[in-house]
């Protein structure tokens, strides 16, 4: 939860970064683990997606 995307990034760009994913050959990947687009989930919408990242919001908040 200290990853500075989830905390700066407005809610747009975050949308934009889970739709489409990340290899884990990337080099801004810190997990070596790759994230499919839309979290594996090509059935969910911009609406599902934007609960994934208020939960990631919250969960950061609890973090603090």
């Amino acid at each position: 939860m200290t990853s500075p995307l989830i905390r700066y990034a407005p809610d747009a760009e975050l949308l934009a970064f889970l739709r489409v994913g990340r290899p884990a050959d990337h080099p801004d990947n810190t997990t070596g683990v790759s994230m499919p687009p839309s979290g594996g989930r090509p059935d969910w919408g911009d609406t599902e997606l934007l609960d994934v990242i208020a939960y990631l919001r919250w969960l950061r908040a609890e973090y603090e």
